[in-house]
């Protein structure tokens, strides 16, 4: 990406799923050189850890995606350090695994929390679950699906 040219919405999804497979980024993510683009879809989230653990995938609104993450919007409280994966889907309908950490929490009314999230490698925990195929690439998550570790090794 060239440098002092703006950034488009499928540049920072672009550099969501390089980050999410452990890749050097094409831009740093210091949120105040880069703006924030509208991103209202429903996105697969599954959660890893104490907080926050679930066996199924959850189904979370987006509302905007920098080039160093995403905000969420539920209405139950995310806790900072909470680590899971979103599937982002690209404007060329191409979809990503993205690991994702909870930097914070706001209340925002009406029952509901937006929690801003920066983008990280995959958790090496999550490597095994079935979501991810064995040659590198990615299988849909679908809300409500339970996922289970295979026995196969993280690669």
């Amino acid at each position: 990406m060239a440098k002092g040219r703006k950034l488009t919405l499928d540049d920072c999804l672009t550099n969501a799923a390089k980050i999410g497979a452990g890749r050097k980024p094409s831009e740093d993510n210091d949120r105040r050189d880069h703006g924030r683009h509208p991103y209202h879809k429903d996105v697969p989230v599954y959660w890893l850890g104490e907080l926050n653990r679930s066996s199924e995938v959850a189904l979370l609104r987006a509302s905007d995606v920098s080039v160093g993450g995403i905000r969420l919007v539920c209405r139950h409280m995310l806790y900072p350090g909470a680590k899971g994966v979103v599937q982002l889907t690209r404007q060329a309908a191409e979809h990503a695994i993205v690991g994702i950490e909870v930097m914070y929490t706001d209340y925002i009314g009406d029952m509901r929390y937006a929690s801003g999230c920066r983008f990280i490698a995959v958790p090496q925990e999550l490597l095994s679950t079935r979501f991810m195929q064995g040659d590198g690439g990615v299988a849909l998550m679908r809300p409500g699906e339970r996922l289970a570790r295979t026995d196969r090794p993280a690669a």
